[in-house]
C-alpha cells in the first residue's frame, strides 16, 4: 500500500517542504532499476521531483552494517525521521539552477559521519507547477479522508474495547461477591463440622476415663492368687501323671524281679533236699 510522508526543513532563508511517496520495500534481491519512493520538494515557489531507485540506495551502502538494520536506517531517512537509533539522521540539501542534491548523513557507527544515500532532483517546468499544486493537494485531501476513516475506526474500536472492559469489570465484580460469598458459607459449615467433632472427641475422652475409674475400683477375685495359671496348672499335672507312671513301672519291675527270685529260691530248696529212695518191688 503506498503511504505519504510529509516534513520540512530549515535552509537559510525559510523553509522547504518534502513529501515522500513509499511504493517498495527496500530489498537486495530486487532489480537495481526498482523504484523505492518518489520524493517532491519545494519551496513555495517551485518543485522539484525524483524517483529513488535501488542503484540510488545501493551506491552508498556500507557493508559492515547488517543488512537488516541498513534498510530500517535507509527507509528511516528517506521517510523524514531525524534519528535512527539514538543516533541522530541529519539531512543536507544543496541547490543548484536546476537542480537540488539531498543527501542523508548518519553516526550510527560512532561519531564519524557515514553518507548513507544521496539523490539529484530535478526542477519543474513552471508551467508545470499548477499540475504540481494540485497534485499535492489531492494527496493531502486522500490522507486526510484516510486519516479521518482510521480514526473513526479506531475511536468505534475504542469504544467496542470501553464497553467490552465495563462489561468484564462488571463480571469481576461479580465473581468477587459471589467468591466472598462462597468463602464465608464454607467458613460456616467448617465451624459446625469442627465443632461436632470436638463434642465427639469429648465424649469419647469422658467415656474412656469413666471405664477406667470403674475397672479400678473393682475388689481383686477371692483365691484368684492361690488359684494356679491354667498353663502352670496343666503342666503340673502333666509332670505328676509322667512321674506317677515311672513309679509304677519301677514297682512291676521290682515285683517281677521278686517273683523270679522267689521262684529261684524254691526251686534251689527243691533240689537241695534228698530224693527219696523207692522201695525195691517183691
Amino acid at each position: 500500500m503506498t503511504q505519504n510522508y510529509y516534513y520540512k526543513h530549515e535552509v537559510q532563508g525559510g523553509h522547504v517542504y518534502i513529501h515522500c511517496k513509499w511504493l517498495n520495500d527496500v530489498s537486495l534481491e530486487a532489480d537495481s532499476t526498482q523504484i523505492i519512493c518518489e520524493i517532491s520538494l519545494s519551496d513555495t515557489t517551485a518543485f522539484w521531483h525524483t524517483q529513488v531507485t535501488m542503484a540510488d540506495i545501493l551506491r552508498f551502502r556500507s557493508l559492515h552494517i547488517d543488512v537488516d538494520l541498513w534498510k530500517q536506517l535507509i527507509q528511516a531517512a528517506l521517510v523524514g525521521n531525524s534519528e535512527f537509533r539514538g543516533e541522530p539522521l541529519d539531512r543536507r540539501l544543496d541547490f543548484s539552477k536546476p537542480q537540488c542534491t539531498i543527501s542523508w548523513v548518519s553516526r550510527l557507527e560512532g561519531s564519524i559521519d557515514l553518507q548513507i544515500a544521496e539523490v539529484t532532483l530535478e526542477r519543474s517546468q513552471d508551467k508545470d507547477t499548477p499540475s504540481q499544486w494540485k497534485s499535492l493537494l489531492n494527496d493531502l485531501f486522500d490522507d486526510e479522508m484516510y486519516l479521518k476513516e482510521s480514526r473513526d475506526a479506531m475511536m468505534t474500536r475504542i469504544k467496542g474495547l470501553e464497553e467490552t472492559c465495563e462489561q468484564l469489570k462488571h463480571a469481576a465484580e461479580r465473581i468477587v461477591r459471589d467468591k466472598l460469598d462462597a468463602e464465608l458459607l464454607l467458613m460456616d459449615k467448617f465451624k459446625l463440622i469442627l465443632n461436632a467433632k470436638k463434642r465427639k472427641i469429648k465424649n469419647l475422652t469422658t467415656v474412656l476415663q469413666n471405664a477406667d475409674l470403674l475397672q479400678s475400683n473393682e475388689p481383686p477375685l477371692a483365691g484368684a492368687s492361690n488359684s494356679p495359671a491354667v498353663g502352670s496348672t496343666s503342666a503340673s499335672m502333666s509332670n505328676t501323671q509322667t512321674a506317677l507312671t515311672r513309679r509304677d513301672k519301677g514297682k512291676r519291675k521290682r515285683t517281677q524281679s521278686h517273683d523270679i527270685i522267689g521262684e529261684g529260691s524254691s526251686l534251689s530248696q527243691t533240689g537241695s533236699q534228698p530224693t527219696p529212695k523207692r522201695k525195691p518191688t517183691t
